[in-house]
């Protein structure tokens, strides 16, 4: 170091240099090692992959590569629903449920129409339908000699496609459509079990009018040799008036005597229709009576309000719409961002301009997102890695971050990410929103690196096949991986 002459400055220069450069396995200017690595084994090319990474610290990303290119960012998209949210209605917001009755209540036998107003609750499950008619029956009301009335005025969603136009499968649960009053996410369990001479089904919750037919036959052997065939003998359209017939469901196929209890989740009707049932049903196992048929119309006029049913905080509904990635409750909410601020009824439209409106606000250029409902469930659906990193970016800056990072599923423990990167011992520090659809594969969240530092990470990928084997995973997990090990 004697002979070293140092101008002013040179060292101080030099060091930053050297700090600044690329880390171990990193491409400078590009993708890290590991990420090229699962690359190249799982025949992806990386032109197919979008990775946006930035220190919430930091002016400069860490990892840019095709970060500006408009990719499908699946149901990674639902954080930009559900910020928005957080920020125009306020965690603290409720959905009110509203129960009204239009004629006298003698003995605890109703005069006139029970009417259940929707204001778009999308958390209005069976626990939450069961407190709020035994609030109503507490009054008491047991007998309804009229009909029951259903306003789901508070939405319009005539113009949504119809259930399955995405894939061609309408009756399963993530092709739910939205309503102002959903009921169970408009879904239901069929449950199979081994009973005597044969197995047993049964929908959880049950539907007053829903036919199940039973056509599986009781076998020997082992779980493994399960099979089973769902049918619905025709769709009821949303429109169909009231008093249209509801289809049979029929369940077929084999369900060995060694099996234990089992279930899937359908959507087999449209949600007004499903929570016409679901009422009737809870209300008669209560041990009321509704004797009239069903009407869908607006509120009539002198109806009086029996009693009103408070969803839980917003707060509290977008750990559910993020961690299990729940579609229709991210379309209902747009539906309600919509209706809060442009007035009833709420449109997917209104929604949209609600969330466009929010991201100039937060200065993110909204003419680069395509939203389409809200939840990722669309083809059209487009984002860039960089203009989903300025949301994660804006979600780390809000008064409520910790209601935005809390709903986001954690590595190894919960949600859509619970059985990810079990092996890493660092994985909890990671709180990534996932999304999957066929060819695509996405990720968007925080890691806490080794070294304490907070790092906003979007991974965008579209290639044929990504969604299979694991492959669009693997590659995601390098980067979780990469990112984690981080000082």
């Amino acid at each position: 170091m004697g002979g070293l002459r140092r101008r002013p400055g040179a060292w101080s220069a030099l060091l930053a240099l050297f700090l600044s450069g690329p880390a171990p396995g990193a491409v400078a200017g590009g993708l890290p090692k590991p990420v090229v690595e699962a690359l190249q084994h799982h025949r992806l090319p990386a032109d197919s992959l979008s990775v946006w990474v930035r220190d919430v610290a930091a002016e400069e990303p860490l990892v840019d590569h095709r970060a500006d290119v408009a990719r499908n960012p699946a149901s990674t998209i639902k954080l930009l629903t559900t910020l928005a949210a957080l920020e125009v209605l306020g965690p603290a917001y409720r959905w009110k449920t509203d129960v009204h009755v239009t004629g006298p209540v003698r003995d605890g036998r109703l005069e006139g129409d029970l009417v259940v107003v929707g204001s778009g609750d999308p958390l209005l499950v069976v626990e939450q339908l069961w407190r709020m008619l035994a609030a109503v029956r507490a009054r008491g009301l047991e007998e309804v000699a009229g009909r029951l009335v259903i306003d789901n005025t508070r939405f319009s969603v005539d113009a949504e496609p119809p259930p399955g136009e995405f894939d061609g499968k309408p009756y399963r649960a993530y092709n739910a459509p939205p309503d102002a009053l959903l009921v169970n996410f408009n879904s239901l369990d069929m449950v199979f079990e081994p009973g005597e001479g044969g197995a047993r089904v049964w929908t959880e919750p049950a539907v007053a009018g829903l036919p199940v037919r039973n056509r599986i036959a009781s076998t020997t052997g082992g779980c493994g040799r399960r099979v089973l065939r769902f049918a619905v003998s025709g769709p009821v359209a949303a429109d169909a008036p009231p008093d249209v017939a509801l289809p049979a469901v029929t369940v077929s196929g084999r369900f060995p005597r060694g099996c234990r209890r089992w279930s899937f989740p359908r959507s087999v009707l449209p949600p007004v229709r499903f929570a016409d049932g679901v009422l009737r049903a809870l209300w008669t196992q209560m041990g009321g009576r509704i004797e009239g048929g069903l009407a869908i119309e607006p509120l009539p006029a002198g109806a009086v309000r029996w009693h009103r049913h408070r969803s839980p905080s917003l707060a509290y509904v977008v750990r559910g719409i993020n961690k299990y990635s729940n579609n229709v409750m991210a379309r209902n909410l747009l539906l309600t961002l919509g209706a809060e601020r442009y007035g009833p009824p709420g449109t997917t439209a209104k929604g949209r301009r609600a969330v466009g409106a929010w991201l100039g606000r937060r200065g993110i250029e909204a003419s680069r997102v395509r939203l389409v409902n809200g939840s990722g469930l669309a083809r059209e659906t487009r984002i860039s890695a960089r203009t989903l990193g300025q949301v994660l970016l804006a979600g780390e800056r809000s008064p409520f971050q910790p209601e935005f990072a809390g709903s986001l599923p954690l590595a190894s423990l919960d949600g859509t990410m619970r059985s990810r990167l079990s092996r890493n011992a660092m994985a909890a520090r990671a709180r990534i929103k996932t999304g999957l659809l066929d060819g695509v594969r996405s990720m968007a969240g925080f890691v806490r690196t080794a070294g304490g530092r907070t790092l906003a990470v979007v991974a965008l990928q579209e290639h044929r096949g990504v969604h299979r084997g694991g492959r669009g995973t693997a590659v995601q997990d390098a980067l979780l991986g990469w990112l984690l090990d981080r000082k």
